[in-house]
């Protein structure tokens, strides 16, 4: 697990833990936090990730949010300091995921790498 702390945050490795033991957690898609700096420059990518997203958990609608690194700390939790979309429709989703990594940016001053 402490490779997978470098890239997710509390709320996705909470939820991987949920479901390994076997507890009823929505389907969902964990993005490192590698890839967000990626997500948010590049359109093209974002486009083609949210399509994989809607291949792998076909859904009406979607909520899109944050599970960065630095909400959780052993001092500090920063819950609810980034942006979370709900009710997003499939057409929908690359625009939300842009939006949230948008604020997330805004208030990381540029510094995705956090944010998960």
């Amino acid at each position: 697990m402490a490779t997978t702390k470098k890239y997710f945050g509390n709320k996705t490795l909470r939820l991987q833990d949920c479901k390994k033991q076997g507890l009823c957690v929505p389907p969902f898609v964990a993005i490192p936090s590698t890839l967000s700096g990626r997500l948010f420059k590049d359109a093209k990518f974002r486009t083609e990730t949210a399509e994989k997203i809607l291949q792998e958990i076909p859904n009406c609608h979607y909520a899109v949010r944050s599970s960065a690194l630095l909400e959780d700390s052993p001092n500090h939790s920063f819950a609810g300091q980034f942006e979370t979309k709900i009710n997003v429709s499939p057409q929908h989703l690359s625009q939300a995921i842009y939006e949230v990594l948008s604020q997330a940016s805004e208030y990381l001053k540029g510094d995705l790498g956090s944010f998960s």
